[in-house]
């Protein structure tokens, strides 16, 4: 029986609104088990792009492990995270007449394994119904006393980007938790078997 090992990323996005083609993003949150959160803050388009570059980058040397070690980007609602992305690389390449090059990342990230774990609560949990990360965390006994992310706006607006930096951190944090009980309860494994036909392999996640 073969073995697929997944080592897993958590992604999230802040971000001054929900289309990527009049808003966005205003900060970049990346982690992995046993490594502090990075964010990459983004004051400005200078800066978005500057993060996108600095991600793209980060993404192709993450592949470059393939096949000792499958990246599992984990977020969630990350579809949001990944369109939201590939929205921002069309305008920014565009409007900075930056090499199309970078147009390709948005291709990466869709290529890259991934779990939803909204799409694991609501599906495994709640019959398919949609619950927010907000919901399922006070449900859960976890702490969520800072701000949401609808406030995200406004605090860009305002450059308070601590409570940015903050929340963004916090958030991964989070998911990473949910993450551990959907592991511990088999359920990532599962996801994974069904959504990439893996059922007659052992699958292995960390």
């Amino acid at each position: 029986m073969r073995v697929v090992h997944f080592k897993p990323y958590f992604l999230d996005l802040e971000t001054t609104g929900l289309n990527p083609l009049e808003n966005r993003i205003v900060a970049i949150g990346l982690t992995a088990f046993g490594r502090d959160v990075s964010v990459l803050l983004c004051r400005d388009e200078n800066e978005e792009l500057d993060s996108l570059r600095h991600l793209n980058e980060k993404f192709w040397n993450i592949s470059a492990q393939i096949p000792r070690t499958m990246p599992l980007l984990v977020g969630y609602n990350i579809g949001f995270d990944l369109g939201f992305i590939a929205g921002r690389l069309a305008v920014l390449v565009k409007k900075f007449n930056e090499s199309k090059k970078l147009l390709r990342f948005a291709g990466l990230l869709r290529e890259i394994p991934r779990v939803d774990l909204m799409h694991v609560i609501s599906r495994y949990w709640l019959n398919n119904r949609y619950i927010k990360m907000k919901q399922v965390c006070q449900a859960l006994g976890m702490d969520y006393d800072d701000c949401d992310g609808s406030d995200i706006p406004e605090l860009a607006t305002e450059g308070n980007w601590d409570a940015i930096i903050n929340h963004l951190v916090a958030d991964l944090e989070r998911t990473k938790e949910l993450y551990a009980i959907l592991k511990d309860q088999g359920l990532i494994v599962h996801n994974l078997k069904v959504r990439y036909n893996l059922m007659d392999a052992e699958v292995v996640v960390e």
